[in-house]
């Protein structure tokens, strides 16, 4: 049972850059399991993740992908969700080299930041990484 989507986000962006697959904008959904207590507690997450290259539209220069262009595309979705009120705060994590957390009504939902280069390494990756986890319950 696992307890977080970003592993598995690693290993298709690894897969994908072995590949030459350079610019990559991916996204899993999926159940993870938390134990509260004596029983495992299931929550659906969404889990975001981009290297390389991207454009907006096909009339832009393509862009290096950054922290702020998740940032952005997870605040559109919110707000194609008519989701409100939902700040970023900094976050210290061993995954991220810097991230935040994303939380509303005093309750993190979720994470977004720079994977931590050691971590990419474990993963055979050479290109920064930027990825975000959502739960979605």
């Amino acid at each position: 049972m696992r307890c977080s989507l970003i592993a598995n986000m690693l290993v298709q962006i690894s897969y994908n850059l072995n590949k030459g697959n350079d610019n990559l904008a991916l996204f899993e959904c999926g159940n993870v399991y938390a134990h509260d207590g004596q029983v495992p507690a299931q929550h659906e997450m969404l889990t975001l993740g981009i290297a390389g290259l991207y454009t907006d539209n096909w009339q832009e220069k393509q862009k290096q992908a950054t922290f702020f262009h998740l940032k952005g595309v997870i605040e559109a979705v919110f707000g194609e969700f008519g989701i409100k009120g939902a700040a970023f705060s900094l976050e210290n994590q061993e995954t991220f080299s810097y991230a935040a957390k994303i939380v509303k009504n005093d309750q993190c939902f979720g994470i977004i930041g720079s994977v931590d280069k050691k971590v990419l390494g474990r993963f055979d990756i050479k290109k920064e990484v930027f990825i975000a986890e959502l739960d979605l319950e």
